[in-house]
């Protein structure tokens, strides 16, 4: 392990700044955005990100950490990842593209039906984009995935600024993520100088399927719970009020899920390598266990006792209506690193039975 602390502790540094820079800038760029649009543009845009999060699970189907995870990993994994996520994005797209005007029509906005089409191309962009950030990651090269995201979140944020300023309302947010991950995506292709295998192999696709099948069930049903406020909200309320839970959620989440991110992302290939080291590995867990609580508890409770003054002060007397919603939301996502965390170890081990178990019995509770 030794040998491996400078390179770890240089990459949480490297993914420190691709995280903090890439969502440094598109939290100043939202901020600026939330000034000039209204609460309905926010609502329509959770809506719509609620089915981009459920149908994105799908294309990954868990098997970026399983190539993370696997050690004997070869070009035939990463082509057989490849072809399988983007087989399956171009079929979830045509699947949301059929089922946008249903969707429209439960919500009754029926503008959604055009957006829900027009946002569905972020599916096949992610499909694109999942195999070289898993080289990178294996690699624990953050540092490239820093430029290639701080440069789609730049371009992304000031066109979307733009478009708000000229009244483009919810268009301005869809047309950000589309440029945002679609330039991050093109970056990492030409840095990763890759190029798939023309072939696909049912061996590898049934190993990695394996370990990645319980992924994707415990990521849909946490994606699904996640949302499932945001889908009662939007068709039991106004869009207006599904703004304001969108918005306090976001804030909610950015420290804590952010910090927890950067650390576990650069920790997770370092636990696969010692994942037959227990002792190594509890040592490992104990150290991210304690420097992430003893950074986001404190935050949290920050931001619950000064919510009031931190929403006036940035996004006007206009969202007022955002802070008992923040202050609820602190309190649940002052524990997302002790879960992230302890899901994270269950990964590494290669237990992701006991994941998908562990997830359900918690999200029934």
């Amino acid at each position: 392990m030794s040998s491996l602390q400078p390179k770890t502790i240089n990459s949480v540094v490297w993914s420190g700044l691709e995280r903090f820079s890439a969502q440094g800038v598109q939290f100043i760029t939202n901020i600026v955005m939330a000034r000039m649009l209204m609460p309905e543009d926010y609502g329509v845009m959770a809506i719509l990100v609620v089915f981009l999060a459920v149908f994105q699970i799908f294309i990954d189907s868990g098997f970026s950490s399983a190539l993370v995870q696997k050690h004997d990993r070869s070009e035939i994994d990463y082509a057989t990842v490849f072809y399988f996520s983007i087989s399956i994005s171009v079929v979830m797209f045509f699947v949301l593209f059929c089922f946008a005007r249903l969707i429209a029509e439960f919500y009754q906005i029926y503008m959604l039906t055009f957006a829900i089409r027009v946002i569905g191309f972020n599916l096949i962009i992610t499909a694109f984009g999942i195999v070289p950030r898993a080289k990178f990651t294996i690699l624990l090269n953050f540092k490239t995935q820093a430029k290639t995201s701080f440069v789609g979140v730049l371009l992304g944020g000031a066109v979307g600024i733009w478009m708000a300023y000229a009244g483009y309302g919810v268009w301005a947010l869809i047309s950000q993520i589309l440029l945002s991950n679609g330039v991050s995506t093109i970056l990492l292709w030409i840095l990763s100088k890759w190029w798939p295998l023309a072939t696909f192999s049912i061996v590898s696709f049934k190993k990695l399927f394996f370990f990645g099948s319980k992924l994707l069930l415990s990521g849909l049903l946490d994606v699904i719970y996640r949302n499932i406020y945001t889908l009662i909200i939007g068709r039991k309320f106004t869009t207006y009020e599904l703004g304001f839970y969108s918005r306090a959620d976001h804030f909610a989440n950015f420290s804590s899920a952010n910090i927890s991110d950067i650390i576990n992302r650069v920790v997770f290939p370092v636990m696969c390598e010692a994942q037959y080291d227990d002792e190594n590995i509890k040592k490992i867990f104990c150290k991210i266990l304690r420097a992430s609580t003893f950074i986001i508890f404190p935050l949290m409770a920050g931001l619950i006792a000064l919510a009031e003054p931190f929403i006036r002060l940035l996004l006007t007397e206009r969202w007022m209506g955002i802070v008992v919603f923040l202050q609820i939301l602190c309190l649940s996502y002052m524990w997302y690193p002790v879960h992230a965390l302890n899901l994270m170890l269950l990964q590494a081990k290669g237990r992701s039975d006991l994941f998908l178990r562990l997830d359900i019995v918690k999200k029934i509770v």
